[in-house]
């Protein structure tokens, strides 16, 4: 970090001198750092929008759910009453620093699986009579558009004369998503799920904080926020934090606690989760983001994802009635 940014962040901020700044190494979009000054320890966020107004509907966002009770992490205001600043064309928010827990899914118990359902539940109920304005749109899928994206990825990197074991299973996966694709004949319209909540938009054990009852203490990085059909964020959140494209016995035995915590907030009938398994599924087959930072955007830290999501759609392109019939009762 450059020392023209710790001088804006000092003066905007109002803080005595940052005397350490240390890069967080977890986060794949955003670029973050924890601050330490003379008497205080604070989180610097870098977002990766460049569209202030997105920053604005973020925040309102935190705000939202934050004074319906969900404990959102919320933004330092600055001396001027912002809770941004600017700096060099991009834009910064500073938080207090949290010192509760992280869990890896491996860690998370069952008390911490039904934390987690009730938590998202309540962000949902919340969400049902939000009216914060928000202009980001629930993006189905576009076919035409994905067959574009994904043999020009293809051709990049048919072209690539020494080809790394990345380079391999992003080949295999564009194929099989191509195919999968073309085969698919369901339309946005098959769905009854309308995008009427307002959703945490990444809501995963890897933004949220656990006290040592491993129990939610603090939900975090809404960044991805907007409003959508709440079950496809229920199905994506169970599928990403606890089964991870694993699947056995034990993975649905956890989703099904997941799944009860929820309903025991926020009723939701086994009709409105098979439709959001089936809008995740055909969503996520239209989905090249993992290529697409690698390749075009040179961003290599969501080449970790792909091996879990090529499992992931293999074993939904022909077992998603079969996941249905375990985790629901």
């Amino acid at each position: 970090m450059n020392t023209e940014l710790l001088q804006r962040v000092e003066t905007v901020y109002g803080l005595s001198e940052i005397v350490q700044a240390i890069p967080v190494e977890k986060g794949v979009l955003s670029a973050n750092w924890v601050l330490h000054t003379g008497d205080s320890k604070l989180f610097l966020k870098r977002y990766r929008f460049e569209d202030e107004s997105r920053i604005r509907e973020i925040h309102a966002a935190k705000h939202f759910f934050a004074d319906a009770g969900i404990p959102i992490i919320l933004p330092k205001s600055t001396l001027d009453g912002k809770t941004y600043m600017a700096h060099e064309g991009r834009w910064f928010a500073l938080f207090p620093f949290i010192a509760e827990r992280e869990l890896e899914r491996q860690n998370l118990s069952d008390t911490a699986v039904a934390s987690m359902g009730s938590m998202l539940a309540r962000i949902h109920k919340a969400g049902a009579t939000s009216t914060v304005p928000i202009e980001k749109n629930f993006n189905y899928w576009d076919s035409k558009s994905f067959s574009s994206k994904a043999e020009a990825l293809l051709a990049h990197i048919e072209a690539v004369e020494f080809r790394t074991e990345f380079d391999e299973m992003a080949l295999r996966d564009l194929y099989e998503k191509l195919e999968l694709a073309q085969a698919n004949t369901v339309v946005h319209t098959d769905f009854v799920l309308p995008p009427d909540h307002l959703l945490h938009g990444d809501y995963l054990n890897h933004n949220l904080f656990f006290s040592e009852q491993y129990s939610v203490s603090h939900v975090f990085d809404l960044e991805k926020c907007l409003y959508g059909p709440r079950a496809y964020e229920l199905v994506r959140s169970f599928l990403y934090s606890i089964a991870d494209g694993d699947w056995n016995n034990e993975i649905a035995r956890r989703i099904r606690i997941y799944i009860k915590a929820y309903r025991d907030v926020y009723a939701i009938s086994n009709k409105e989760i098979a439709n959001g398994l089936e809008l995740y599924y055909v969503k996520s087959l239209h989905n090249v983001w993992i290529q697409h930072e690698h390749y075009v955007l040179g961003n290599t830290r969501p080449d970790q994802f792909l091996a879990p999501d090529m499992a992931r759609t293999a074993h939904l392109s022909i077992h998603r009635q079969d996941v249905l019939s375990e985790i629901l009762n």
